[in-house]
């Protein structure tokens, strides 16, 4: 599907002469080009400028990736504990007692 093209804003398309508008995260005030389209706005651009709407995008992605980091991490911790400090096993091998990661490799089947 080819892009759509830029569209002026409702304002201006019925003849009313805008000569910007001010953004709502930053407060500049700056022409209708540097925001973006919006079929849900009277004026028919977003309120917030291009600039902030994509540096406010680029923090919530940099935000979610740190979070699910931190989620990872917890769980393998969490794994790892669990299966070091619960789950034993006897080796049939050598008869011992033994966390399951110091389990001796099992034997091959005859």
């Amino acid at each position: 599907m080819p892009p759509r093209p830029n569209r002026a804003p409702a304002s201006e398309a019925r003849g009313v002469a805008v000569s910007g508008k001010a953004c709502c995260s930053c407060g500049d005030s700056k022409p209708h080009s540097e925001f973006l389209p919006s079929k849900f706005t009277p004026n028919g651009v977003t309120d917030s400028c291009r600039k902030c709407m994509f540096g406010r995008a680029k923090r919530d992605r940099e935000e979610r990736e740190a979070r699910k980091l931190e989620r990872q991490t917890k769980k393998a911790a969490r794994e790892k504990a669990t299966r070091s400090s619960t789950a034993t096993k006897t080796c049939k091998a050598c008869g011992t007692t033994k966390a399951l990661d110091g389990l001796c490799s099992p034997r091959p089947f005859a």
